[in-house]
């Protein structure tokens, strides 16, 4: 009866033992992915990004839209509330 039981306990122990192992490997296996997921690509690292001359809030020199006096602006309604139409 008394070796069934310590038998049982053993067991558990090793199936912890196992999850948290698994657990943990799973966990440092992420930020790696993550990290790989966050890469800029070629094109996107060698596009420069610049601010709303309205807002402030960044974006691509692609996307950003012109203004009088070489200002850059988010969107179109922030350009006009700018007066730079």
């Amino acid at each position: 009866m008394v070796v069934r039981l310590l038998l049982i306990l053993v067991l558990v122990l090793v199936v912890l033992g196992w999850l948290r192992s698994r657990k943990a490997s799973r966990a440092s296996a992420k930020p790696k992915a993550a990290e790989r997921a966050a890469a800029p690509t070629d094109a996107a690292a060698a596009q420069p990004v610049l601010p709303c001359a309205f807002c402030g809030a960044y974006l691509p020199r692609a996307d950003a839209l012109p203004g009088r006096g070489g200002a850059l602006y988010c969107s179109e309604a922030h350009r006009r509330e700018a007066g730079d139409v």
